[in-house]
């Protein structure tokens, strides 16, 4: 079942459809028993990062600021939780909360199991990504860019920066950047 509403959430936010990815995301993650959860915790640790990966789809600054960290024992959680603040803080141009959350995300990568997995990806091997990604955003949102941004971070004159990150085959580890005017 979680699958199905896992699928359910992505395609709804490929279609901006706000609400039934969020709803779809809270209905998965209220299925999961807490005996469960203390039982295979590596397991499910991604999916529990879903409501920040909405967030940042959707520009919901705000909402993204006021999640609780998560529990400890979601690490991969954790990580992309304080990744997700920090482009929070970037777009509402607070660089200094910004970068305290770029440093806590390098930190929290260092907690997360070398062998851990979420859908099919390693994310370790993605961290490399976010790190660059992460400031280049910053960079964005102030337009102080100091040094050429990274493929996945190339901006337009904008308004509002949608972003994201999406652990998902042949999608850019960045996430998806798209700057409207």
């Amino acid at each position: 079942m979680a699958h199905n509403y896992h699928m359910l959430a992505y395609a709804a936010m490929m279609r901006g459809e706000s609400k039934k990815a969020t709803d779809a995301i809270k209905d998965l993650l209220a299925g999961v028993p807490e005996e469960v959860i203390k039982h295979s915790a590596a397991m499910l640790d991604g999916f529990y990062a879903m409501p920040y990966e909405l967030h940042l789809r959707f520009g919901r600054w705000d909402a993204m600021l006021a999640e609780p960290k998560p529990r400890d024992c979601f690490p991969l959680t954790t990580a992309l939780w304080h990744y997700a603040r920090g482009v929070s803080f970037a777009v509402k141009n607070d660089l200094a909360a910004a970068k305290a959350e770029q440093r806590a995300f390098a930190a929290a990568v260092q907690a997360v199991p070398k062998d851990a997995i979420f859908a099919q990806n390693l994310p370790p091997t993605s961290w490399v990504w976010l790190r660059k990604c992460s400031p280049a955003k910053s960079s964005i949102v102030t337009g102080k860019q100091t040094r050429p941004l990274p493929p996945c971070a190339k901006p337009h004159a904008a308004k509002t920066i949608d972003t994201t990150w999406s652990p998902r085959p042949g999608s850019s580890p960045c996430g998806t950047l798209s700057v409207r005017s």
